[in-house]
């Protein structure tokens, strides 16, 4: 005897996702559509880890992966205008069982600071706006160091003249760590006395020093 499922099969509404996405719409009623997935996973007993890297869930207009996507109405505000972010609501739990974090990982705070590299790399100077420069302060205060997976030629580290620069350049000793502030404003000093005694095509010396928190550097001297 045939019978009929009392709830639609995850791979059908998979697909009704895949369609939705390919054609730039939002996901049919939300707020049953999500639960429904989750129901029907769990009816087939189907692991969400392999949806982790799929774009189903819907953020700000757009299809993200859960891997990507932060459900939390505390979440750091730096973390908002580079990572997808549901800042509560009904589909909260659905998100959740999705496989999205309820917490800022690694892979988000990655994604801020390749978010701050690239709005420095629009600038000649590496230079960053007060906004931007508020954000990534934030960012340090809620971090001990450089997340797992972020390049050491991203530029995150902020320095006093509001530029930023890269682990790389920091061991490369092209810019100072400020463990020492008498000692930068010695140098900077320094290097004033001799910009105004130069010949005019000679070369401007540029001394700048990291503002990030210790315990950022502390982390970033590692390796």
């Amino acid at each position: 005897m045939l019978t009929c499922r009392e709830t639609p099969a995850s791979a059908a509404l998979l697909a009704i996702l895949d369609v939705r996405r390919e054609r730039g719409e939002p996901p049919p009623h939300s707020n049953q559509f999500y639960p429904a997935l989750v129901e029907a996973l769990r009816a087939e007993r189907q692991s969400v880890g392999w949806q982790l890297h799929r774009r189903i869930l819907y953020v700000d207009d757009a299809y993200v992966t859960p891997f990507q996507c932060l459900a939390s109405a505390r979440a750091p505000k730096c973390l908002w205008g580079a990572v997808p972010v549901y800042r509560g609501g009904v589909l909260a739990d659905a998100y959740l069982a999705l496989g999205a974090a309820p917490i800022a990982r690694d892979q988000h705070w990655t994604a801020f600071f390749e978010w701050i590299d690239a709005r420095a790399k629009r600038s000649a100077t590496a230079t960053l706006t007060a906004t931007e420069r508020g954000l990534l302060l934030e960012a340090y205060r809620r971090i001990s160091g450089p997340p797992e997976g972020l390049s050491d030629t991203a530029k995150w580290l902020l320095s006093d003249r509001g530029t930023v620069h890269s682990l790389t350049e920091l061991r490369e000793d092209r810019f100072l760590e400020n463990d020492f502030p008498e000692l930068a404003e010695a140098l900077k000093a320094a290097a004033a006395r001799w910009r105004s005694r130069r010949a005019p095509r000679q070369r401007e010396a540029s001394i700048a020093c990291c503002a990030c928190t210790p315990s950022a550097m502390s982390a970033a001297r590692v390796g």
